[in-house]
């Protein structure tokens, strides 16, 4: 009696499991990801104060709620709050309104990029702590061992369980050094920690993913830094959301679907998972589809538009933009261009380049500095200038840091800078930009007299470089040199694009300089404000600046 009612109860449980998951049913899991929204909370681009519908977390949320399904998932991959001249929103209400728009969007989880440790630990909590959602990060720890954020989580849709892991790149503790050294902060190598909380997730859930802040790539030559490598290496993965790297991506590495995003919100990644429950009594994954939606044609969601929260500081932002910082008395900064596609100010001395190079020097109390002129069109005319205006000056929201560095090494970094130019040939019309080389690869230096000769080969231009005062850099020599953050850590902290192991490297002395300020461009504003303007009687802040000459230019470039 006793064992035909055991073989009954034992019946009865299979056919309950049975009829609540039938054999080979199917379901589907829908997963959408975000990244690099870099500001991007409506369509409109701060700096040059203009529209800007190519992408914006008010256009992912319309793209979302026209995709969503029943079983949709929502995770960000980080670099939020900075960017688009985020700078603005950090000293009003205490939630930035990137964060604001993630919160009436419903995101489950954000991974913090590199980009969102750059004002400091403090402005990472007081924004990040504003999420109404899990923040994953399980290779950043406080110095007490707890994490910034959780390991992982588990999101259940339809009795579908999805395991999400988060890491952001290690090089936070390269870019960002003093940051993490002050606050007594440790940053763990992410292939590790993704290697052990894998093993410990796999058997919990039925799809495992991976939110990386990491480019597929490695990076900088440093090891362990590309998402290529982790789908290698972790085979217990299913999906990795990559970011960071502002490519459109969807590929399957190692069996594993990738998928990463442009800048700015300008596409969203969908992710379809398609499973089926098998006799084990498991779903299994069937079928996994990736997708990269453009977000230009989607229309701004109202609700997150007229949010009053990001309608006040949109507003606040725009009549900030209008305000009038200072008066130029010059009648231009950089001279006409006397080439189409070439800024003047890139081929002779101008008081456009010494205004930038002047500022980081003064915020990085250096000797030298390095700046590029990115903008063909880059120039400032005489009148009343606006703080957007100061977007022709400079374009991007770059940091500051500062090196120590040789005048062999000064030698090479000039000499690698002159490659911007296509050799002049005699015949040639006009001045060219070597096809193979971006307006951002060409420095001009501040401190030093030099010149570049482009109808000589690469590797050859560069001439006798001296000091301002007319003596000569000397080979061994240390000088302090300020330069963008985004140089230092693209070209100058690596072996093999600048300089070889027989050169060596210049050495970090400081970076985030002018943080509190803001970016470069916001430095070279306080610098004119506050250092080198004069008052008017109306109160306007007047900027006269000496005007550079065939005579008294420190550099130049000639053999055209």
């Amino acid at each position: 009696m006793k064992k035909t009612i055991s073989v009954l109860i034992l019946v009865l449980a299979v056919l309950t499991a049975v009829f609540a998951h039938p054999i080979y049913e199917q379901k589907s899991i829908r997963i959408f990801s975000t990244s690099d929204t870099h500001g991007k909370f409506v369509g409109y681009d701060y700096p040059t104060d203009s529209v800007s519908t190519s992408g914006s977390l008010a256009q992912i949320s319309t793209l979302i709620k026209e995709n969503r399904t029943e079983n949709t998932i929502l995770v960000d991959v980080g670099d939020t709050i900075q960017g688009n001249s985020s700078i603005m929103f950090f000293d009003g209400d205490p939630v930035h309104p990137s964060i604001r728009a993630m919160n009436l969007m419903g995101y489950d989880a954000v991974v913090p990029g590199n980009h969102d440790f750059n004002y400091g630990i403090d402005m990472f909590q007081k924004q990040f702590g504003q999420l109404e959602c899990p923040i994953l990060c399980a290779n950043v720890y406080y110095e007490d061992g707890t994490r910034i954020g959780l390991p992982y989580i588990i999101i259940e849709r339809s009795g579908v369980k999805v395991g999400i892991i988060g890491v952001v790149t290690y090089l936070i503790q390269v870019w960002d050094a003093k940051i993490f050294e002050e606050a007594h902060m440790k940053v763990t190598v992410p292939l590790d920690e993704i290697k052990e909380l894998a093993k410990e997730l796999r058997p919990q859930v039925d799809v495992l993913v991976l939110a990386s802040h990491m480019d597929c790539d490695i990076e900088l030559g440093f090891p362990h830094t590309g998402t290529h490598e982790i789908a290698e290496q972790v085979p217990e993965l299913d999906i990795i959301l990559a970011g960071h790297g502002h490519k459109a991506i969807n590929e399957y590495i190692n069996g594993v679907l990738i998928v990463e995003n442009k800048i700015q919100g300008k596409t969203v990644c969908c992710v379809d998972v398609d499973l089926e429950y098998g006799p084990d009594g498991k779903y299994h994954i069937i079928k996994k589809t990736g997708t990269v939606f453009e977000t230009a044609k989607y229309e701004e969601d109202p609700a997150i538009v007229n949010d009053s929260v990001i309608a006040a500081s949109h507003q606040q932002t725009v009549s900030d933009l209008n305000t009038v910082i200072f008066r130029l008395t010059n009648d231009y900064l950089a001279p006409p261009n006397r080439y189409e596609g070439m800024s003047e100010a890139r081929l002779v001395d101008t008081a456009l380049s010494r205004l930038i190079n002047d500022a980081q020097k003064y915020f990085a109390k250096s000797q030298l500095s390095a700046c590029s002129v990115v903008e063909d069109n880059a120039n400032l005319y005489k009148g009343d200038i606006k703080r957007s205006d100061m977007i022709l000056v400079y374009r991007y929201d770059n940091s500051l840091s500062k090196i120590q560095i040789t005048g062999n090494q000064i030698r090479k970094y000039i000499e690698w800078c002159a490659n911007y130019f296509d050799t002049f040939e005699k015949g040639d019309t006009s001045v060219a930009e070597n096809p193979k080389i971006i307006n951002l690869a060409y420095d001009i230096f501040s401190g030093l007299k030099y010149e570049i000769d482009i109808s000589k080969p690469f590797g050859e231009r560069v001439g006798e470089i001296t000091l301002l005062d007319g003596s000569p850099l000397d080979p061994n020599g240390q000088y302090t040199m300020a330069v963008s953050t985004y140089r230092y850590t693209t070209h100058l902290m690596t072996y093999g694009i600048i300089f070889s192991e027989e050169d060596g490297l210049p050495v970090l002395l400081e970076t985030g300089i002018g943080d509190d300020i803001g970016g470069i461009r916001e430095m070279i504003a306080e610098y004119i404000v506050k250092v080198i303007g004069k008052p008017c009687a109306d109160g306007t802040i007047e900027l006269t600046l000496e005007e550079v000459t065939p005579e008294n230019a420190n550099w130049r470039v000639t053999g055209y």
